[in-house]
């Protein structure tokens, strides 16, 4: 059990270190360097950054819808919506592999996150694109 917990750390660690995706603010970075691993701490940055790339993401949405035509905006719908259930299935999959644990729900939502702003980042990209294209 121990060695299950060490790994799960050691990958929540490892991931914070890696490569985040552009849109991640340095402040998540500096939050979770700060938290020493303390759990409860970690969560707090995790949370915090989650709710930023959520109400980021919903933003390049709607922006993207904007510049849509119906057509195109009922296929976005379509992929977002599974993008919308295959991050809850993964996550949900993530917690039966690793287990219910703390560290288990922090290496959880993590991904979730780095998830989120990658999508973010997606969305945000295809209003560029389309700006200069249309």
């Amino acid at each position: 059990m121990k060695m299950r917990i060490f790994i799960l750390m050691f990958l929540l660690v490892s991931s914070s270190q890696g490569v985040f995706a552009k849109g991640i603010q340095q402040s998540y970075k500096q939050c979770i360097d700060a938290t020493q691993g303390v759990h409860p701490s970690i969560m707090n940055c995790i949370d915090a950054e989650a709710e930023f790339q959520d109400q980021r993401l919903n933003k390049a949405y709607k922006r993207l819808m904007s510049i849509l035509t119906k057509s195109e905006q009922k296929n976005l719908l379509t992929a977002q919506r599974q993008w919308i259930a295959l991050s809850s299935t993964d996550k949900s999959l993530m917690l039966a592999i690793y287990g219910e644990g703390d560290a288990a729900r922090m290496i959880a939502e993590e991904v979730y996150l780095k998830a989120l702003a990658q999508r973010a980042d997606q969305l945000e990209e295809w209003v560029d694109a389309l700006k200069l294209y249309r």
